[in-house]
Order: C-alpha cells, then sequence, then structure tokens
C-alpha cells in the first residue's frame, strides 16, 4: 500500500483489527466486498498504516431466501466446494451460513494442505431503529512448514521450484482460527446514529515440522549441496479482544455545517512462542533429497515468549462545510499502549508505555460539481507486538504522511479518476531478521513517495475499465 505492507493489525475486518498474531490467512468464501480507503485518512482507525487501511467486509444475512452452491477442480490435486444459504428466520431474524471445504494444490506432490471454514451470521432488527448483528467465522487449515528453496551461492535458479527440503512423512501443521463479532447500531434520528462493538479472535498455530529456517537462513555446507535441518515443535497462540463505541451525526453553527464523528475503541493482545528444536542436526543433499531420516528424537526448548499488550484510542473529527466551495476535514487521535513482554527461558521481563497524539487534516475545494483538488497531512502510530531474539520489546511506529491531489467524476457518475502526489515516512518498522527467521528487527526511518493514478468506472453497458 503506497510502498508499505500492511499486516500486523493494520488490516480490518468488519471495522476491527483482524490479523494480529499468526493465525490463517483470510478465505474469500464469506466475503462481500473489500474497502480501500488511501492517504492519511487511515490514521482515525488508530493502529493503521499512514498509506491505506484495507477494510474486509463480509456477507451479511438476507430477508430474501438465496442458496449457492459451487466446485472447483483445479491441477496438481486441487478441490473445493463452497456453500453459502441465506434466508429469514422469522419477521425480525435472518441468517446467513457460509461453508468452504478446500483440498489445496501445492507447489509440490510430495506436500499437501487441507482447510475447513464456516462462517454463520445472524441478523436481528430490535425494531425500527436498532439492529443487532453477530458474526463468527472457525478455520481449520492443515498445512506443511515449507520454507521453500534455497540459493546456492548467489544462483536462486539453481534448484528446480517443486522441490521440496522438508520431510513429507512429518504430519502437517494445525493452523486453527476461530473469530466472533458482534454489532449493535442505532440511528437516533435528525442525522444521528451511534455503534457499539466487540470483537473476539483466538488463533494458533502448533505441530512437528523438520525446518531449516532456524538460526542463519540457509544452513547451505561449503559443498553446496548439504542443507543442515532441525527437527521442531512449535505452537504460536494468540488472543485479541477488542471493543469499540462511536458516534456521528451533523451540527449547524452559524454558516458552518459539521459531520462530527467521535469513539473510543480498545483491545488487549495476548500472544506466545513455544519452539523446540532437536540438538542433533539432519543434514538433506539437495539435489538428490532423501526422505524419512528424521526420528522422533527429545527436543530442546529453543523459544519460550509470552507478550501481553492493552491500548486504548479517543478520536474526534469534525468534517466542516466552510462553504459551498471549500470543505475543511479535522481530526485527532489520542492512543495509550501498555506492553509486557516476558522471555521465560531468560527470565527477562520487560515493560514499556507509550502515548501518542496523531492529528490529521485535510482541505478540498471544488471547482465544480465534478471536480476538485484536495491536500492532506496527518501522523500514524501503531505499536509493534513481541520482541526481537535478544528479547527486547520494540518502540511503537510512528508514521507522517502528506498528499495532494485531484479528483473527477463523469456527470452521470459512472465513471471517476483521481490522481495523488505523497510523501510517506515512518520509524521503527519492523522486518524480518537476517540472522534468525522467527524474529524481526526494527528498522532506522523509511520513506515512500509517488504518484499515483486511478480510473474507473462503467463505460458504457458492457464494458467497465479499472486503470
Amino acid at each position: 500500500i503506497r510502498g508499505f505492507i500492511n499486516t500486523d493489525g493494520g488490516q480490518l475486518l468488519n471495522g476491527f483489527a483482524s490479523n494480529r498474531g499468526y493465525g490463517p490467512q483470510r478465505d474469500v468464501a464469506s466475503v462481500e466486498r473489500i474497502e480501500f480507503l488511501k492517504g492519511p485518512a487511515a490514521a482515525l482507525y488508530g493502529s493503521s498504516e499512514p498509506g491505506g487501511t484495507l477494510n474486509v467486509v463480509t456477507k451479511k444475512p438476507q430477508f430474501t431466501a438465496a442458496h449457492k452452491a459451487g466446485v472447483q477442480v483445479g491441477t496438481l490435486g486441487y478441490r473445493r466446494a463452497t456453500l453459502d444459504t441465506t434466508g429469514p428466520l422469522g419477521t425480525d431474524v435472518a441468517y446467513r451460513l457460509n461453508v468452504a471445504a478446500e483440498d489445496g494444490a501445492s507447489r509440490t506432490h510430495l506436500v499437501d494442505n487441507r482447510k475447513m471454514v464456516v462462517a454463520p451470521a445472524i441478523t436481528w432488527n430490535l425494531g425500527r431503529d436498532t439492529v443487532l448483528n453477530y458474526e463468527a467465522e472457525f478455520i481449520r487449515i492443515r498445512t506443511p512448514l515449507d520454507r521453500g528453496i534455497v540459493q546456492v551461492r548467489g544462483n536462486v535458479g539453481a534448484l528446480p521450484s517443486d522441490r521440496y527440503l522438508g520431510d513429507p512423512s512429518r504430519p502437517n501443521l494445525h493452523v486453527n482460527g476461530n473469530t466472533h463479532q458482534a454489532t449493535l447500531d442505532h440511528d437516533l434520528g435528525q442525522g444521528w446514529r451511534t455503534r457499539l462493538g466487540a470483537s473476539y479472535r483466538e488463533t494458533d498455530l502448533y505441530g512437528n515440522a523438520v525446518d531449516f529456517g532456524t538460526g542463519q537462513i540457509g544452513l547451505l555446507g561449503s559443498d553446496g549441496r548439504t542443507l543442515a535441518r532441525s527437527d521442531s515443535w512449535r505452537s504460536l497462540p494468540s488472543r485479541d479482544t477488542s471493543v469499540q463505541a462511536e458516534v456521528e451525526g451533523k451540527v449547524t453553527t452559524g454558516t458552518l455545517r459539521h459531520t462530527v464523528l467521535a469513539g473510543v475503541d480498545s483491545w488487549r493482545l495476548t500472544s506466545g512462542q513455544d519452539i523446540k528444536y532437536s540438538p542433533q542436526k539432519y543434514p538433506i543433499d539437495i539435489h538428490h533429497p532423501t526422505y524419512g531420516t528424521v526420528p522422533s528424537a527429545p527436543l530442546a526448548q529453543g523459544y519460550l515468549l509470552n507478550d501481553r499488550l492493552r491500548a486504548t484510542g479517543l478520536f474526534v473529527q469534525d468534517q466542516m462545510d466552510l462553504s459551498d466551495k471549500w470543505k475543511l476535514l479535522a481530526g485527532v487521535r489520542l492512543d495509550r499502549f501498555h506492553q509486557d513482554s516476558e522471555d521465560r527461558m531468560a527470565g527477562k521481563r520487560q515493560v514499556q508505555s507509550h502515548s501518542a497524539t496523531t492529528p490529521r487534516i485535510g482541505v478540498t475545494y471544488l471547482i465544480d460539481a465534478n471536480t476538485s483538488v484536495y491536500a492532506s497531512a496527518g501522523r500514524s502510530f501503531r505499536p509493534n507486538a513481541g520482541t526481537d531474539e535478544q528479547g527486547n520489546a520494540f518502540d511503537p511506529q510512528k508514521g507522517k504522511a502528506f498528499e495532494v491531489g485531484a479528483k473527477w467524476q463523469s456527470p452521470d457518475q459512472r465513471l471517476n479518476a483521481s490522481v495523488a502526489l505523497f510523501d510517506i515516512r515512518k520509524s521503527n518498522v519492523l522486518t524480518r531478521s537476517p540472522t534468525n527467521a522467527n524474529f524481526n528487527i526494527a528498522a532506522g526511518e523509511v520513506r515512500s513517495r509517488g504518484l499515483e493514478l486511478d480510473v474507473a468506472g462503467q463505460i458504457d453497458t458492457h464494458w467497465r475499465m479499472t486503470a
């Protein structure tokens, strides 16, 4: 997203952080659409990127019955079946159920992965102005720990792409995720609304695997063909709880018209790493591999870490119509977070707390009814979960973004276009450690700047364009 990866809490599911921890990747079976908020405006949503925020919106229950089933078959043994059914359960209650079962293809016939997804949802109209939604998602994945292939003396194409350097005799890892979300929306009338929400997500990745990603990546011998491997076992659990409350409404003061948004969100994240390795190495010839040579033997503790993080944010935003031509948007967010990281093997514990104020401001000038120019600036703040390989907690990420641009839409609103010039700078960005693939390190300042152009819309009845 404008030069930066948007992971570790930067992606949202129905407005809640959805990808903290080591949980399974999102499956599209229950996805209705993906919303993308670009630029500094994303800072309003707290733990996000100054370049933009993704929000995945799931399929909602409908009061009109509809049922759909699908089957997909592909190469390398790929098979997938899906079910999407919705309808009323009464006058005021509707349901939706999405199910997916997948036998996934892989880059090699030696390994396989399987996935099961069940996503139920209920909508309950408590009154004319109040709606309660509950959604859940249960994902179960069995997959190998596949580190890929290695380069040989700088040659990344020395091995065929389907060469597997683990051990197919080992059972697959378990990757599980359970998500529960509930929201209560109420229309107060006269342009005002409120929303309350809560989310709970628990994930775990656990199991045995033959691993060559420990220590220095690619422990390839001097002969260029013998790769050192370890037997391993890991459990990477996480528990993520979030609550939100917000109110939005319209106010007029003198000649100014305001759209005010204010809210609070708070979340708690607990995550751990329990990883064991075999003291003995089990080499493999990368050019002529022989499998099934790793015996089941006692493992030694490699890492035993626990990280607890809690954060609370308050935000307020005012969108003002200064005149028919000029619009001003101003907002500020206050964040407070506390982190408690413990390395149980080293008997080391680190506690840190930080506070941050992240303002943002934007101004828009309407050239005509279909064309506008704008400028915006904002700051971002996000805690960094986890520790480095020495057990030291990370300082939080901080960013700032500046943007100028123009937007246009056709008079019939079928086509729209935009151009943006942006400059984003961040500090304490996490990147993979060059000495241990299981850990990150914090980089210094990272900058991304560029020019972005978009055109999208319906050209005529039969043609739609996105460029």
